[in-house]
């Protein structure tokens, strides 16, 4: 505020309003916890760059524009994401845990190796290697 950095204090408050939303919806009468505090952050940043994604199509690039800065202020709140090479490494050892034979079997990895990275890496990046993987069996 002090600052008056507008964009920036806008997606403070959007991101206490979300979490506040979130704290009392359903029933809920505590805060949320870690983990769910880091779906609801993603889930901002998504639809942000989703919106982002909307407005350069419908040729408002100066919204897209902003709603783009606000995903990127919003992202710096997230862990760090896992690297490539240890969502290979954790891929494999499921593959050989299912004993997965090729492609079709990508429902069978994809719910263990998920579990492992819930909130630490993209779900679309993580399905994306393990097809890669699964097509090179």
């Amino acid at each position: 505020m002090k600052a008056r950095d507008a964009s920036r204090l806008s997606a403070l408050r959007l991101l206490k309003a979300a979490l506040e939303t979130a704290a009392t919806q359903g029933g809920r009468s505590g805060p949320l916890d870690e983990e769910e505090e880091i779906a609801l952050v993603r889930r901002l940043v998504k639809q942000r760059r989703e919106a982002a994604e909307a407005f350069r199509r419908g040729g408002a690039v100066e919204r897209a524009e902003a709603e783009e800065a606000e995903a990127l202020l919003l992202g710096g709140y997230l862990p760090p994401e896992l690297s490539q090479e240890e969502i290979e490494a954790a891929i494999a050892d499921v593959v050989r845990e299912v004993g997965a034979s090729g492609p079709r079997d990508l429902g069978r990895v994809m719910g263990p190796v998920m579990v492992r990275f819930k909130g630490k890496a993209d779900g679309n990046w993580v399905r994306r290697l393990v097809q890669e993987s699964l097509a090179n069996l």
